[in-house]
């Protein structure tokens, strides 16, 4: 990366690079590995840019904290979805969009699906969904461009950030129960045979 600080001026951002911090570095210490930081308001926090090695992120965090996972992650493949459940979370919570044109299309799976209820998850839908938000317990959050499909975590270019910051993890739980309560109803078996009948017999449908 080329900025190491971010400092919040006249409400308006300022990057800092890195060779001119190297000129002051008697005035500050750069700490190592470099980190930015986001000040508002006289709080400052500590967040991570990830541009790369999404799947080491993924699996990291979730074997840092598998108390709880909760996600909003438009696209999910069932393969993709399985390595980030060990160890299992003892509470399950993702938010996604139904959409039977991103299953016909392959961009999600229906097995995902039901992987996520065969474990004990709760999934609800929601229209319109474009945020990517992945919650680890109470400890750690990654927000990233990055849905959970295999070329999204191995082969796209991808952009994001990790934050460990307590006061941010507790923002984007209250995101998540937000969104959780103006989605829809917990997705039941059943509905997911409904659309397994119905791609089989009008694979173009959606809703």
């Amino acid at each position: 990366m080329s900025f190491r600080r971010v400092f919040w001026l006249n409400s308006s951002l300022l990057f800092v690079p890195a060779p001119l911090i190297a000129l002051f570095s008697d005035l500050w210490t750069v700490p190592q590995p470099p980190a930015l930081w986001w000040c508002h308001e006289g709080r400052t926090t500590n967040f991570r840019l990830v541009d790369k090695d999404w799947d080491t992120e993924f699996m990291d965090a979730s074997s840092r904290d598998s108390r709880t996972l909760r996600l909003v992650c438009p696209f999910i493949k069932a393969r993709t979805f399985t390595r980030i459940l060990t160890p299992r979370p003892e509470s399950l919570q993702v938010i996604t969009r139904f959409n039977l044109a991103d299953f016909a299309n392959g961009v999600s799976d229906i097995d995902a699906f039901e992987l996520l209820l065969d474990v004990g998850g709760t999934v609800r839908g929601i229209q319109g969904l474009h945020a990517k938000l992945y919650v680890f317990g109470t400890s750690r959050v990654i927000i990233t461009s990055a849905n959970l499909t295999g070329s999204v975590l191995s082969g796209n270019h991808e952009f994001g950030v990790v934050t460990v910051d307590s006061a941010a993890v507790g923002s984007c739980h209250a995101y998540f129960d937000t969104l959780w309560q103006r989605a829809g109803s917990d997705l039941q078996r059943s509905r997911l045979d409904g659309w397994t009948l119905r791609l089989s017999r009008h694979p173009t449908w959606s809703f």
